[in-house]
């Protein structure tokens, strides 16, 4: 998307008229009774017992009603709506939307807005939004789409959406300081260790960092446009202006190379200084290159992908190394077996012993499998070798136990 000029025209976005009623809510006027907005203060939930006689009675609305009557189902939408039937009001939107894709007053009672040909959740429309900023800046008709989505927004999480999108947007327009308290501000209403959280921290925190608004650039970006040559899509190398969405990513993709590294540091200690069986020790050093990760994904989406190969790698092979001594022990045992004469009780110890290695064999190949599972293309080798073997341990404690129940 670098390079796209964004503009009302290529945007195509449509909010439904009705939300003219909750816009003007928001500036003081009368909203109109029934629809989202509309109280100022929401009724107490009902009782159990009360909601079982709202659904009877809404029950007996719908029987009423022509199922292809999308204003009356609207009506009774709204009756649910303003009675605490949350859930009931949603389906009976989501049938109105089903007999008519573009239903203006259902969608706007769904808190919906129309990219293009397509309707989409608020959170899901700042999202887009964002994109389009990040990738070509700032379009002046973004500022009533913006204050429309601000009075349809409701949820917290929807209105942190929206306020991200607004914070993009004053960003290009050169308020740096204002649009990094407000990134300040949003991230902590984040879940903790979500990406959303890594990023508005890390975009307040690059723009506090460059009050003037300008970064360093040590290469051009993106790197894509300068392999494929196309130089109007590239920032120089040198001082550039966060206003650019362009510099804001080679910031943000700066950050995540840090971040990155430290995870990778981490996975080669692991490598040099842990003994290969000292598996917590390991298990630790990958959970902490893991974290890594994650916050570098929360900055430039899969940017740590074959590094978590490698550290899924890395893995398989202790792992491997571990079940090929338990099976050899195992194959010792058995061997051993065949060559002994022993007691009831003594046969049936080394049956429950054998038992237990083969277990153990089949948790290490069913971890491998687990761990393998995300990237099925770059380890095709180790997922079929743990396959393999996982159906012969499978065999063969199922022989096993056949056997210790026949020995009882």
């Amino acid at each position: 998307m670098e390079g796209r000029s964004f503009t009302a025209k290529t945007l195509a976005l449509v909010l439904c008229a009705a939300a003219v009623s909750l816009c003007a809510a928001a500036y003081g006027q009368t909203p109109q009774p029934g629809l989202p907005g509309a109280l100022a203060q929401p009724p107490p939930p009902p009782t159990a017992a009360q909601v079982a006689a709202l659904e009877e009675q809404l029950r007996q609305r719908l029987t009423g009603i022509d199922p292809s009557d999308s204003v009356a189902l609207f009506e009774a939408a709204m009756w649910a709506s303003r009675n605490g039937l949350d859930r009931h009001a949603e389906e009976i939107l989501a049938r109105i939307v089903g007999l008519d894709a573009d239903n203006a007053r259902a969608r706007q009672a769904l808190r919906q807005v129309r990219i293009g040909t397509q309707w989409y959740s608020l959170a899901q429309a700042a999202q887009i939004l964002s994109a389009e900023v990040t990738a070509a800046g700032y379009d002046a008709a973004l500022t009533a789409t913006i204050q429309q989505m601000h009075a349809l927004a409701q949820r917290p999480e929807e209105k942190a959406a929206v306020e991200a999108l607004s914070a993009h947007v004053r960003l290009c327009q050169g308020a740096i300081a204002e649009a990094a308290a407000t990134f300040g501000s949003l991230a902590p209403t984040a879940p903790v260790g979500s990406p959303t959280r890594t990023r508005l921290a890390t975009i307040a925190d690059i723009l506090t960092q460059n009050p003037d608004g300008l970064y360093v650039l040590a290469e051009p970006f993106p790197s894509e446009a300068v392999l494929l040559d196309q130089p109007g899509q590239i920032v120089p190398a040198g001082p550039a202006s966060l206003t650019d969405p362009r510099v804001l990513a080679a910031a943000l993709r700066d950050r995540a190379r840090s971040i990155l590294n430290e995870g990778v540091r981490q996975l080669e200690q692991a490598r040099l200084l842990i003994p290969p069986g000292d598996s917590p020790a390991i298990e630790q050093a990958c959970r902490q290159a893991t974290s890594q990760f994650d916050q570098a994904d929360g900055l430039v989406a899969d940017i740590s992908r074959s590094y978590r190969v490698d550290m899924v790698r890395f893995q398989v092979e202790l792992l491997r190394k571990r079940a090929d001594t338990a099976a050899a022990s195992f194959d010792a045992e058995l061997a051993a077996l065949g060559r002994q004469e022993l007691p009831l009780e003594a046969y049936k110890a080394k049956l429950t012993k054998m038992l237990g290695s083969a277990r153990q064999v089949r948790q290490d190949l069913d971890t491998i499998l687990n761990l393998a599972q995300p990237y099925p293309k770059d380890l095709v080798m180790e997922i079929g070798w743990a396959e393999q073997n996982r159906t012969k341990m499978q065999s063969i404690q199922e022989t096993l136990r056949q056997e210790l129940y026949e020995a009882h």
